[in-house]
């Protein structure tokens, strides 16, 4: 099945984000045992190794919620645990915490298959995708705040260490170093 096997790491700070989002909605942002549950849950994905947050989620499944809403919030974290500890369960993959670059491709590509409606046939969407694949593998990053500053101006092709310098994004490129 497509899909399968594929390892995807849910942004943590977005996800504890939408816990506080959900509880204010309901007017229980500062009740006790889901402010407790939050924070638990926070600590559980801050974790840097898989001990700790094993440690930590003991602790969580020790207490014994019965606030409707600090229920919820921890029902919501065991539907999404694995997505949400990805970068523990596979630490080979060196996943971040976050994935706020897949969420800006995501949020571009809605965009644009918005504007365009429907495609005729599954091939021609499939070709769109490669094409905008490439296009955005070679398109420099230009908003980048913070740590990751460092990145404006470059594709990010570049930040991997390929040259494309005079290459349109239909030019096959060849590694610089390795």
């Amino acid at each position: 099945m497509y899909g399968d096997g594929f390892v995807f790491q849910l942004c943590t700070r977005h996800f504890v984000e939408g816990l506080k989002r959900k509880a204010r909605e309901v007017g229980a942002e500062h009740d006790r045992p889901v402010v407790e549950a939050i924070g638990l849950i926070r600590s559980v994905l801050a974790s840097r190794t898989l001990a700790t947050a094993g440690r930590r989620l003991g602790r969580l499944e020790g207490r014994r919620f019965v606030h409707p809403a600090a229920k919820a919030v921890v029902c919501d974290f065991g539907r999404h645990a694995e997505d949400l500890m990805a970068y523990l369960l596979h630490p080979e993959l060196n996943l971040p915490h976050t994935n706020n670059d897949g969420e800006n491709l995501f949020r571009q590509l809605n965009q644009r298959l918005k504007s365009l409606g429907s495609f005729r046939t599954w091939r021609y969407a499939e070709d769109y995708l490669r094409a905008w694949a490439m296009y955005r593998r070679t398109t420099p990053f230009t908003d980048c705040r913070g740590g990751r500053k460092r990145r404006n101006g470059k594709s990010p092709l570049q930040l991997a260490g390929c040259d494309v310098v005079d290459n349109d994004f239909l030019t096959p490129l060849k590694p610089t170093r390795f």
